[in-house]
């Protein structure tokens, strides 16, 4: 499984960039209450985005969060990669942006299986 990641400390195996990453596509985040939902998968808080809207909505029980918001809409991978760091830093969290032709449950389980255990 390809993954567009940022943010984390120890960066997963793939390149930077993924495929499916279409850009002036809407990023959609998951929030519970007034912050980004965030899991934590071996020690690493990520925050899981998606390009769709409905898969992060049917994805919510395993995220831990209330809603869906549309984060931005992005014109080039500099501007999406800028705005994703940031949004690592001020959350202390890794983001990644997940591809919606999986399970949120497969992907969960694929970062698992990825990420070492940090303490």
């Amino acid at each position: 499984m390809t993954l567009h990641c940022v943010g984390l400390r120890i960066p997963l195996e793939n390149g930077p960039w993924a495929d499916y990453l279409d850009l002036m596509a809407d990023v959609y985040i998951p929030f519970a209450g007034d912050k980004p939902a965030a899991l934590d998968i071996n020690g690493h808080r990520l925050i899981i985005l998606s390009t769709e809207e409905e898969w992060l909505q049917e994805g919510l029980d395993y995220l831990g969060g209330d809603r869906v918001e549309r984060y931005s809409t992005f014109s080039s991978r500099a501007e999406l990669h800028d705005a994703t760091t940031k949004l690592a830093k001020s959350y202390d969290a890794g983001v990644v942006i997940a591809p919606a032709d999986v399970q949120m449950a497969d992907l969960i389980h694929n970062l698992q299986s990825e990420l070492p255990w940090i303490q």
